[in-house]
């Protein structure tokens, strides 16, 4: 999907506004889900909060 066809802004495309907003959560939920795919086989053990993303 483009990002044209993304986009909100009314006259960009012929997809109704409820139907980009759907394909723009299902696009970031893919995105999401790519994400924590790559995450699922590190080893969380070995993280503490000096080296874990998000603490500082």
């Amino acid at each position: 999907m483009t990002v044209e066809q993304l986009s909100l802004q009314a006259g960009v495309t012929c997809i109704p506004f409820k139907m980009q907003t759907l394909r723009l959560l299902e696009a970031v939920h893919a995105a999401i889900r790519e994400i924590y795919d790559g995450l699922d086989g590190l080893d969380t053990a070995a993280l503490d909060r000096d080296n874990e993303i998000g603490w500082k």
